[in-house]
């Protein structure tokens, strides 16, 4: 550990500062064990040509890990279209039926011992992901309907 933290030392590297989780990794015990094993070391050089750089842990899905993204910050980040639910979607038929027909398909797709938050939080992310799909593709059939009447 000694010489591992003396090489760091002698080659410059910084450590990038992570926002979110504040541990990188749990034994996923009842009592768990949480550490912050999980870093990123850059070079002076490479932190002056990235000033805008950030690193954020996103959320943990099955895994004792909780991964971690480096952002740049450069010109290249393309920024996802939020998500919005929108209310009239209540109102097309057959609309709860679908919802609970893909909430379904989620639970088989993890282990039985997998936390419950886990298991949620992965359902609810592909049903997002799956009511965006959905949603844009009803935007699009509103608008050629449009445009035929137009």
């Amino acid at each position: 550990m000694d010489a591992f933290n003396k090489f760091i030392e002698s080659a410059n590297l910084l450590e990038i500062k992570k926002i979110g989780s504040r541990f990188t990794w749990t034994n996923k015990q009842e009592c768990p064990i949480m550490s912050n094993i999980d870093r990123v070391l850059v070079s002076t050089e490479w932190e002056d040509s990235h000033p805008l750089t950030s690193l954020r842990s996103i959320t943990k899905i099955g895994s004792d890990h909780w991964p971690l993204l480096l952002d740049t910050g450069g010109p290249n980040n393309i920024k996802k279209r939020q998500f919005y639910f929108e209310r009239q979607w209540m109102q097309v038929d057959g609309f709860t039926d679908l919802v609970r027909k893909r909430w379904l398909v989620g639970r088989g797709r993890y282990p039985e011992n997998a936390y419950s938050l886990d298991k949620w939080h992965g359902n609810i992310s592909m049903l997002r992901k799956f009511l965006k799909g959905w949603g844009d593709n009803m935007r699009g059939g509103y608008r050629r309907q449009k445009e035929n009447l137009l």
